[in-house]
């Protein structure tokens, strides 16, 4: 039995090819019966991606403004504007906010099951797990979800 932790990732990842591209291959790098130990900023609201088209693009800094140019799959241009890139080396950008109904939806087409989302409670203080009191909209909890044998 062999599992994958995913941590504060899937947010990243471009919309093309396609995020479910990425949760299949998740679900084909573990061996039957593995487990998915995964998390991800996401509401109990809807899914929003950002950039839903993006696709062969460049970020540009002008004026101290991040800006995107993209062109679609169509040939359509794009322009974003203050766009929030995250610290760190190169240009990591936060492409989509998911909603715990998206992640199921991913998950379960993926072929995942006994997907379980982990609620706060006020055991996990004793195992150095503290969430901050203002953590009311967009949630990390942690979330497992198993391949079937």
């Amino acid at each position: 039995m062999d599992f994958i932790i995913s941590s504060e990732v899937f947010e990243y990842v471009n919309p093309y090819p396609s995020l479910e591209f990425a949760f299949n291959n998740l679900y084909k790098m573990l061996g039957n019966g593995g487990y998915l130990v995964f998390s991800v900023p996401f509401s109990y609201d809807k899914h929003r991606e950002h950039y839903p088209n993006l696709y062969n693009y460049t970020i540009k800094k002008v004026n101290d403004q991040n800006i995107i140019y993209n062109k679609t799959k169509q040939n359509k241009k794009e322009v974003f504007y203050n766009v929030r890139i995250e610290e760190g080396d190169g240009n990591t950008i936060e492409m989509r906010l998911f909603s715990k109904s998206s992640i199921t939806f991913y998950l379960e087409k993926s072929g995942f099951v006994d997907i379980t989302f982990y609620d706060i409670t006020e055991d996990m203080n004793k195992y150095g797990i503290f969430w901050s009191s203002d953590n009311t909209n967009n949630f990390s909890l942690i979330i497992s979800a198993k391949k079937p044998m």
